[in-house]
């Protein structure tokens, strides 16, 4: 059997290739909006489908990626085809909402998010006052883009620039404020110096100054985040979250395929995400194998 990539970035495909290079493992891939299927037929049986698709697409040109990708998906799993990360990773990827709603579902916070494909400074104004601050985000994200702060409602209603969202939905969201910084999983990221609000905390592209691992962090939310991943059947992904003045956690953002920051891998010492992605794929791949009786052919 193969395992077979699903994924609309080429750059974050080739560490993916290279990890399983190093285990003798074939892997084919599955550009999105470049694929054709027929969905009349059951899609190949030989294989173990790894879902890698991002919202962050539409960023690099691929504006129906997502949508392919979320019916692709479907068909695999209408034919019990097994998919690590499969439709419901893609759904959380395609709306933030899905995503606060989700976490709520599981007791974990989230700020004050209302969404809407009208934010207009009524709406605005009704749901959080004049002297709020707050965010605009685009139901569908990707590294921060089209995220706008505003300090309050005139500054909301000053703005000369249009709104922009690839679905056409937005999430108006309480803005948090922190010490200047905020976590990520088990990592720290920092905005640029100078400010507490940095629309892209990708911790693939952030430079290490920025972005660190947290060996020794540990928050009950920590127990909930594992619920949240076991309950919805997520198997690879990221949290982000920032701690309030409170000190309450606050999901702001679940990203389901994740990229890693290798650098600060090297400096905590720890195990490369990549790598233990790939173990993860492997064996499912190897239980899909030992599944299928000795001496019987696999149907494609």
């Amino acid at each position: 059997m193969r395992v077979i990539v699903l994924h609309d970035n080429p750059e974050w495909f080739e560490p993916i290739r290279t990890a399983f290079s190093r285990h003798g493992v074939d892997v084919e891939e599955w550009v999105s909006d470049e694929t054709a299927v027929d969905i009349t037929k059951p899609p190949p049986a030989d294989a173990v489908y790894y879902n890698r698709c991002s919202s962050s697409a539409h960023t690099r040109g691929r504006h129906r990626s997502l949508d392919q990708a979320m019916t692709i998906l479907r068909w695999l799993h209408q034919h019990g085809r097994v998919v690590v990360n499969g439709l419901i990773a893609a759904q959380l990827e395609n709306s933030k909402a899905l995503q606060y709603m989700t976490t709520v579902q599981y007791g974990i916070g989230v700020p004050r998010s209302l969404l809407t494909a009208k934010p207009t400074l009524e709406v605005i104004e009704g749901e959080f006052g004049k002297s709020t601050p707050f965010l605009v985000k685009p139901d569908r994200g990707g590294r921060g883009t089209y995220i706008r702060y505003y300090g309050d409602a005139d500054a909301f209603q000053a703005d000369p620039q249009p709104l922009e969202s690839i679905t056409g939905l937005y999430v108006v969201q309480q803005f948090v404020k922190v010490e200047c910084q905020r976590y990520l999983y088990t990592s720290l990221a920092l905005p640029e110096s100078g400010g507490c609000f940095d629309p892209n905390m990708c911790p693939c592209e952030l430079p290490k100054s920025r972005f660190r691992i947290l060996t020794d962090f540990s928050h009950p939310i920590l127990d909930k985040l594992d619920r949240l991943f076991k309950g919805t059947g997520l198997e690879n992904g990221a949290v982000e979250f920032i701690m309030d003045e409170e000190g309450v956690p606050r999901v702001i953002d679940i990203n389901t395929n994740t990229a890693y920051n290798r650098d600060a891998e090297v400096g905590a010492g720890v195990e490369e995400g990549w790598e233990s992605v790939t173990r993860y794929v492997i064996n499912r791949l190897r239980q899909a194998e030992a599944s299928v009786p000795n001496g019987d052919s696999v149907a494609v």
